[in-house]
């Protein structure tokens, strides 16, 4: 028996489904389908909490071979062996521990708060605690990378539509130091949070490998079309504000373009990323197949 047949077959004489094996090896249930159909192969670490979930060894896991008994352990002739296994409950996600840890300090923060009489502060306050609660709970492949992308977007948030600060690009950055040196060295310091974000979500899906086809370089180019759509001055920004008539209408818009320029920066990050890793995961196939 393959691999993958073993795994299926252990599994299901455990009653787990693909998505229960995969909360508890902390990947996702698509790792574990192609695990079983044969499409990839599980990393060592991933062997050895396979094999300790279902109590067999790497031989027996991998080839579907028993290891052979040691003169020790060897039944005499006739006799029943019996065999002794440990019973061991499957561990507990380690993400969802960090979640319930969250979900009660943003608890504790709330009630606090409520006590001192400023429960909308407290709610406030913890809300970092409960997204980042939450991506534990949801996200069963580096939960730590995206609690980092929930507060910047939150970070983000709040700057934008509290103090008006807006990272981005070195004019944005210019202009604002010249406006406000404080603003202008907080968007300064959010842009390069967001490169080392990006650089971080690249490095992480440095093991996937893409054989490019038409179908690839199609929508490759469609994205790269549409970031470069993204990257474009919005030309009707100007247009909107003469529309704005009164104070009422001005602050509208004031608000229209927040929201605009806020989506604008992040489908810049979030194409940006696609492309790089779909990229470099072509790039990683055209050097397997030049390796001899």
């Amino acid at each position: 028996m393959t691999l993958g047949e073993n795994i299926c077959r252990l599994r299901t004489e455990k009653g787990m489904s693909q998505g229960d094996l995969a909360d508890l090896l902390e990947v996702s249930r698509q790792s574990v389908s192609k695990w079983e159909t044969g499409s990839s192969v599980p990393e060592l670490d991933k062997l050895v909490k396979l094999s300790g979930l279902f109590g067999v060894g790497l031989d027996e896991l991998v080839k579907g071979e028993k290891a052979d008994p040691g003169p020790e352990q060897a039944a005499a002739p006739g006799e029943p062996r019996v065999v002794y296994v440990e019973r061991r409950d499957p561990p507990y996600p380690r993400r969802k521990t960090v979640g319930l840890v969250l979900f009660g300090f943003a608890l504790l923060m709330v009630l606090l708060c409520a006590v001192l009489g400023g429960l909308l502060a407290g709610v406030l306050f913890s809300l970092p605690l409960w997204a980042c609660g939450v991506v534990c709970f949801v996200c069963t492949r580096r939960p730590g990378l995206w609690c980092c992308w929930t507060l910047f977007l939150l970070a983000d948030v709040a700057l934008r539509f509290l103090t008006g600060t807006a990272w981005g690009g070195f004019y944005t950055m210019l202009r604002q130091i010249v406006r406000n040196t404080a603003a202008g060295i907080l968007a300064g310091l959010m842009t390069l949070l967001a490169i080392a974000l990006v650089a971080w979500t690249v490095y992480t899906f440095r093991d996937r490998v893409r054989q490019p086809d038409r179908r690839f370089w199609t929508g490759t180019a469609l994205l790269g079309l549409l970031l470069v759509l993204l990257c474009l001055p919005w030309s009707f920004t100007e247009w909107v504000r003469r529309v704005a008539v009164d104070g009422a209408s001005l602050y509208a818009v004031s608000r229209f373009l927040q929201v605009v320029g806020l989506l604008q920066r992040w489908g810049q990050l979030f194409l940006t990323c696609v492309l790089l890793i779909r990229l470099l995961a072509v790039r990683r196939w055209t050097k397997q197949r030049q390796d001899p």
